[in-house]
């Protein structure tokens, strides 16, 4: 068995700036940052970033929706609000529940020193969340003709393109909260933070450029030839109308670009920073427990929370038919 370094009790003071390390004991061994170990923000200074973070993106929010609102009109702000519409449910699944759990069962075993039970959630979150993404996205592609085609009865096929356009930020925004819940159980805010504003940057930058570019191009094509992508319009008023769906497809795209932009920041954050949790930290570790169990402790402890955020979700769409 190796030597086990010194160790603090837990009620003792550790050295300030230091990781921990658990020996089973009822002790804790400490290592310190410069090591690579673990860093931990306090409770005030996480809130405080997450508080900045969310700012920024009400901030960004605003920047987006404001001027996006002039330049589609009510009606193609009609399109994109009805692809979020059922985007949402899938959405408040992916962020309401499960990135909770993964952040309390990371918490709960950091402080039992449990640390090869925090590699095993994370492995388990990337199935989960695979499997999740993968058919939030489906289900968006699949059922979106016939839905739109039994809650619309006047040219029902303008709206399906802004949801074709946002079905991928389905399985982005689920690979995302693999990392936010992962890294905020290990009292790190800042791949949340930084990734949550990356995201409403790259929509405020996106979004806007695709509607105004968009409508600018079916806009010229009028004045040239007299069609609008490839469609001929009556006139110069049907023709603005005509550009309207793929505006709002485009708008809405950036949503999904800047939820894959989030979710590759947070993955090269991932596989340059790591974790905190050093070899050192794992060879003390206790074994960890099956990941038949530590994936049925994360969906036992997801499925309440997601369910009463789904429910709320539907409510709303279903009201908005």
């Amino acid at each position: 068995m190796p030597a086990r370094p010194p160790a603090y009790c837990l009620v003792g003071r550790g050295p300030a700036r230091l990781g921990s390390l658990y020996l089973g004991n009822g002790c804790v061994a400490m290592e310190r940052d410069e090591g690579g170990g673990m860093r931990h923000q306090s409770f005030l200074h996480g809130a405080l970033v997450l508080m900045v973070s969310i700012v920024l993106v009400k901030i960004l929010g605003a920047l987006f929706k404001i001027p996006l609102a002039w330049i589609l009109t009510t009606v193609g702000s009609s399109y994109f609000g009805f692809a979020y519409s059922i985007y949402a449910p899938l959405f408040s699944l992916a962020t309401a529940g499960f990135p909770i759990a993964i952040s309390r069962l990371v918490s709960e075993n950091y402080v039992r020193g449990r640390f090869r039970d925090i590699r095993q959630i994370h492995r388990s979150s990337v199935r989960i969340f695979l499997v999740l993404g993968i058919a939030s996205c489906s289900i968006m592609i699949l059922a979106a003709r016939p839905y739109v085609n039994y809650v619309e009865s006047g040219n029902p096929q303008n709206f399906l393109p802004a949801i074709y356009a946002l079905a991928p930020a389905a399985f982005f925004t689920s690979m995302m909260a693999i990392y936010r819940g992962y890294y905020e159980g290990l009292r790190n805010m800042y791949p949340t933070a930084i990734s949550e504003v990356i995201e409403a940057l790259c929509e405020v930058v996106f979004g806007l450029s695709a509607a105004y570019l968009i409508i600018q191009k079916g806009m010229n094509e009028y004045a040239a030839s007299g069609t609008v992508f490839g469609a001929r319009v009556a006139s110069e008023q049907y023709a603005k109308l005509a550009t309207l769906p793929y505006a709002a497809a485009g708008a809405v795209f950036s949503v999904t670009l800047a939820g894959f932009c989030a979710f590759l920041f947070l993955f090269l954050y991932h596989k340059r920073n790591g974790d905190g949790i050093t070899a050192r930290m794992l060879r003390y570790s206790p074994r960890p427990a099956p990941a038949r169990v530590l994936t049925s402790r994360l969906i036992r402890t997801a499925i309440p929370i997601a369910l009463g955020s789904l429910a709320v979700n539907l409510s709303t769409l279903v009201d908005s038919t």
